[in-house]
């Protein structure tokens, strides 16, 4: 009934908070019933337990069930992502050095934590010019902590190519959204170039993370407003990468991404932005000591360092290693494969539209690196691992404009590059194919191409049927490359050891102790030195063993220094004639005029493993 306005009276205080509190105080009080009471810890309810109707076990389950998956579906892309990541890292620690890149590079690190001078690389005990020495520096101090390994000379390479990756999938947030995030991260992780890099000691991997980071700060300035504070944040970030590219190898670290920076401030009419004092400060501040201190260390390093490492090799064939004008468009299609495709395929769709900034970005970033390099004299397939991620920024944003098609731009274009690739390897299975390997690695190749063949006619399948999906797509295209590491790894173990100095060095030690003094006579596997734990003496008439540019220039001045790791070519002989201790020549397994020689001293064979022939000690040959 309507609510009555009451006077509130002594005998009822409450009428004029609720009207009808006082009628509800004067009905009768219930009586409990007799039932016995449900109890709960702590407490007594005061219904009879027959009166709260069971619970629907069977409804309750499936709920949980559904919520389960309803939740892993939506943490299933970073699941994959995080399995592509870790993935990364498989067998790097249990593979030996694969000579000569691996096993030089480590040797440096190794040598750089024995000494104590992080700034100088050395090599077999000379200063070794050919590279800056951040990535050493990084490789010795893993080293410290892990000891002097091959896993910790990679780390530094596995551990900024997850960076790269994570880096990628955050820029690609900011420019597309949330959802093409773990798109782009997946599509920077899987593919064989980052696969490559990410687990071999060498400079690229690390030299990318700084790339990326540079254009990525550079975009982040050109977003913020002209009076924004965080300019100086983001501009003092990109000359900080790039400073720090710079003593990882070299000025490619500034060229890079000033190449694609300038034109894209250009565009957007703010590329005065780009050079306020602050960035070009921190630059200076950070390069300039470094190049001071290596230049009065090493009398001629900025010679060598601009000159021969940097404008020999990008403007003239000398360093011979040269290649085709369209070298760098097979190896991004192949290197960036399957994500190169669905980029080829995808990009189409965008030409002659309206581009945003972003789009204009990546494709900068894209095109002028690939034009650059391919003009460029020096032709290497890791050159263009900073190209990686811009192409993953543009699968990302072509699938998330879509223009309401169907299937996703490119999905099925790389699903046919992987079944091709599938067939291929099938046909090596098969043995259709002649590989030429090794004799020791054939019985391997087979079953290692038959399970590739399946891993890509899987993604291949996966990809087609899941053309109009972006999870099932990117699965499908991501899932061959993350099998790779499985299953090759028996055959890449195999190719390690085929190409590491491990079993040699064993082999030494077991005949001439661990103190024997080793001399390559025309001859330095890589690797020896790392597994032995001290350079190695190199008898030579131009130094081209030790595998060094700047030491091959300079081998005749080190030698005339009479330097105790390098010696002209005829000291071995000496050593040879009058050797009566623990000596151990090293050779070319070819080389059948000084095996010659070895044999006619009566120096015993210690191993030959189809490179390098090791002979010695002296004193068995004395005593025999």
């Amino acid at each position: 009934m309507p609510f009555q306005q009451r006077t509130p009276s002594a005998a009822d205080p409450t009428a004029d908070l609720a009207p009808d509190l006082a009628a509800d105080r004067e009905a009768p009080v219930l009586q409990a019933p007799a039932q016995p009471l449900r109890r709960h810890p702590g407490r007594v309810l005061p219904w009879p337990a027959d009166a709260l109707p069971e619970p629907d076990r069977r409804g309750a389950g499936a709920l949980a069930v559904r919520r389960l998956m309803a939740l892993l579906v939506r943490v299933f892309p970073w699941l994959w992502l995080a399995a592509a990541l870790g993935i990364l890292g498989y067998g790097i620690f249990q593979q030996p050095l694969i000579d000569p890149d691996e096993g030089r590079n480590a040797e440096v690190a190794r040598e750089m934590l024995a000494d104590g001078h992080y700034l100088l690389p050395e090599l077999n005990g000379l200063p070794f010019l050919d590279k800056p020495f951040f990535v050493f520096a990084l490789a010795a101090e893993a080293m410290r902590w892990l000891g002097p390994t091959p896993g910790a000379a990679r780390l530094p390479s596995l551990v900024f190519g997850l960076a790269t990756v994570l880096l990628t999938a955050w820029f690609a947030r900011r420019l597309w959204g949330p959802r093409e995030a773990w798109i782009a991260g997946l599509a920077a992780a899987s593919t064989p170039l980052t696969l490559v890099y990410a687990r071999t000691v060498i400079f690229d991997s690390v030299l990318t993370f700084f790339i990326v980071l540079a254009i990525v700060s550079f975009h982040q300035l050109l977003e913020q407003g002209a009076g924004s504070p965080q300019r100086r944040y983001w501009l003092a970030m990109a000359w900080g990468a790039m400073a720090l590219g710079t003593m990882t190898k070299g000025p490619v670290a500034v060229v890079v991404p000033l190449l694609i920076a300038i034109p894209y401030g250009a565009l957007r009419r703010d590329a005065r932005a780009m050079w306020r004092p602050v960035g070009w400060g921190v630059f200076l501040a950070a390069v300039l000591p470094w190049l001071l201190f290596m230049e009065r260390a090493v009398p001629g390093f900025l010679h060598y360092a601009l000159i021969t490492e940097t404008w020999l090799r990008m403007t003239t064939p000398e360093l011979q290693r040269t290649g085709p004008i369209w070298y760098f468009a097979g190896v991004g299609l192949v290197g960036a494969m399957p994500w190169s495709w669905v980029a080829l395929g995808g990009v189409g769709r965008r030409w002659g539209r309206d581009w945003s900034s972003s789009w204009t970005l990546v494709a900068l970033w894209v095109l002028l690196p690939l034009l650059f390099f391919t003009l460029s004299q020096s032709k290497r397939p890791q050159y263009i691992l900073p190209v990686v991620p811009a192409i993953a920024l543009m699968v990302a944003g072509l699938w998330k404009q879509r223009d309401g098609r169907r299937t996703l731009p490119g999905a099925r274009l790389a699903a046919l590059a992987w079944a091709v690739t599938g067939s291929g390897l099938g046909a090596v299975a098969l043995g259709w194919v002649d590989v030429g390997a090794a004799a020791e690695l054939q019985p391997l190749i087979p079953l290692t191409a038959a399970g590739l063949a399946v891993a890509a006619w899987s993604g291949a399948l996966v990809t087609w049927w899941g053309a109009s999906s972006q999870r099932w797509a990117a699965v499908g295209l991501s899932l061959p490359l993350m099998m790779l590491p499985l299953i090759s790894q028996p055959l890449l173990m195999a190719v390690a050891r085929d190409r590491s100095a491990g079993e040699l060095a064993l082999a030494i030690e077991a005949a001439a102790g661990p103190q024997a003094e080793v001399i390559g006579v025309e001859a330095l596997p890589q690797s020896l030195p790392f597994y032995l734990g001290r350079p190695v003496a190199v008898a030579s008439s131009d130094g081209h063993p030790i595998k060094s540019t700047y030491l091959e220039r300079s081998f005749e001045y080190w030698v005339s220094r009479e330097t105790p790791t390098v010696r002209p070519l005829s000291w071995w002989r000496q050593t040879l004639s009058t050797c009566t201790g623990s000596q151990v020549f090293v050779v070319k397994s070819g080389a059948e005029g000084f095996r010659r020689q070895l044999e006619e001293a009566s120096m015993p064979l210690i191993l030959d493993d189809g490179r390098f022939a090791a002979y010695g000690p002296c004193r068995a040959a004395s005593s025999g």
